[in-house]
């Protein structure tokens, strides 16, 4: 049903990257989601909670930076510093992205638009040399879905990349060239179940199938291909069923209590969408 659609949405679907490392840890923790490039001109959209790694990556870095300079200048031993900078155990020390197959060339800057309340961003990958490796662009309904559609969400759930490193040299965390280097896309469908207001109009829908973390910011289109929103979160509705199961174990049977929830997606729809970027001037498809 999706087949051709899933095929030509995976030309402008792409995947951000991040890695980050807690105190105290050489572990580099890996984690992925999506982001859909809008046109030839830099921009690109995804979830609003996906873009404030962005801002996230340059004040953990920026403070870490300075906690290694002052251990290398100051001679402070691990315990004055951890006191200085208020570092904990688990906390995160380090954080980076990257954009994977989006764009070529080496941007000057990156500016995030935030939209004011929703979860919505739009990324401006600004530089005269860069190409963004996408000539297949979305295109944006500019009418509302209805119950029983059926429609599929494309993202990055799942993390399968292995090519990153932390250096015992620099102590750091960076992504390298060795290892897996792919990580494919994941389809998941659903139908349209409700649509969802803020008060005053229709802002979004949900689906019957929940969106798996990292799917954040990637497209819900139809079986022709056209977007009809971007993939936000999951809700849970709890369906007051509560079972109780026997469970037999070695040191003998227990009962174990289950409790049953719906989890649904929650989609924001393609005419906010349309209103935010129409609002920034940035040039999109629509029909």
């Amino acid at each position: 049903m999706f087949v051709k659609a899933i095929k030509d949405s995976a030309l402008y679907t792409k995947q951000l990257r991040t890695i980050h490392r807690t105190y105290g840890s050489k572990e580099v923790i890996k984690s992925a989601s999506t982001l859909m490039i809008l046109n030839d001109q830099g921009w690109l959209l995804t979830s609003k909670h996906v873009a404030q790694n962005f801002n996230l990556a340059n004040v953990l870095n920026q403070r870490y930076e300075e906690y290694k300079k002052d251990k290398d200048e100051n001679h402070l031993s691990d315990s004055d510093l951890k006191a200085k900078y208020n570092f904990q155990k688990g906390m995160p020390v380090q954080l980076k992205n990257q954009f994977f197959g989006v764009f070529q060339g080496v941007p000057q800057s990156i500016r995030v638009l935030f939209h004011k309340t929703l979860d919505l961003a739009l990324v401006h990958v600004e530089g005269s040399d860069i190409k963004m490796m996408c000539e297949h662009f979305p295109l944006f309904s500019e009418t509302e879905v209805e119950a029983g559609m059926m429609l599929c969400k494309l993202g990055y759930p799942f993390a399968e990349y292995t090519c990153v490193a932390y250096e015992e040299l620099t102590d750091d965390i960076n992504f390298t060239q060795d290892g897996q280097l792919n990580s494919p896309y994941f389809p998941l469908d659903g139908m349209v179940t409700r649509k969802i207001g803020d008060g005053q109009k229709i802002i979004g829908f949900e689906m019957s199938t929940p969106g798996i973390r990292g799917q954040s910011g990637g497209p819900v289109f139809d079986e022709q291909g056209v977007v009809y929103g971007i993939q936000t979160g999951t809700r849970s509705h709890d369906l007051d069923i509560k079972m109780t199961k026997t469970i037999r174990l070695k040191e003998g049977p227990i009962d174990q209590d289950e409790y049953a929830f719906l989890n649904v997606g929650i989609v924001i729809s393609s005419k906010e969408v349309i209103e935010f970027m129409r609002e920034n001037n940035v040039t999109f498809r629509s029909i």
